[in-house]
This record gives structure tokens, sequence and C-alpha cells, in this order.
């Protein structure tokens, strides 16, 4: 009877002994699609750091036009006014 036993659970265990650490199971699958999301997660956030900077470069820009152009009108202004002033003194 002994032996009938040990034969039985031997042939019980032979499936669950056969399986091996590397195969890719359900926790397998779960590691390789967190590492493929957190991937494409980075890629956008690389994307999106990458579009802000030109946004605000370009802005940047047109600022910088714009003050520009608002002080040489400024001195213009300036200027006009120094030399309507100096033709009635002089």
């Amino acid at each position: 009877m002994k032996k009938i036993l040990v034969s039985l659970l031997i042939g019980a265990a032979i499936p669950f002994a056969s399986l091996r650490a590397d195969d890719s199971g359900p926790v397998q699958k779960t590691t390789n699609t967190v590492k493929k999301v957190a991937h494409e997660t980075g890629d956008a956030i690389v994307n999106g750091a990458k579009a802000t900077g030109r946004t605000i470069s370009t802005g940047a820009k047109a600022t910088e036009r714009t003050v520009g152009k608002g002080l040489q009108n400024a001195g213009n202004t300036v200027r006009n006014v120094g030399n309507n002033s100096n033709n009635r003194q002089g």
C-alpha cells in the first residue's frame, strides 16, 4: 500500500516539478506590461517637455520682439520730443 501511495504522490508531483522559474506566467507578463507602459510614459513626458520648451522659446522670442518694438517706439518718441524742444529754443 505504501508503494502505491508513493507512486501516486510522485505521479502527481511530476507536472509541478516540470514548471521552471523562467516560464512566462502572469507575473512575468505583468512585469513586462508595467515596463512597457513605464517606457511609453517616459517617452510621453520627454516629448511633452520638448514641446513645452519649444512653446516657451517661441513665446519668449515673440515677447522679445514686442518689447523691442515698444522700446524702439519709446526711444523714437523721446528723440522726437527732444528734437522738437531743441528747435523751439534754437
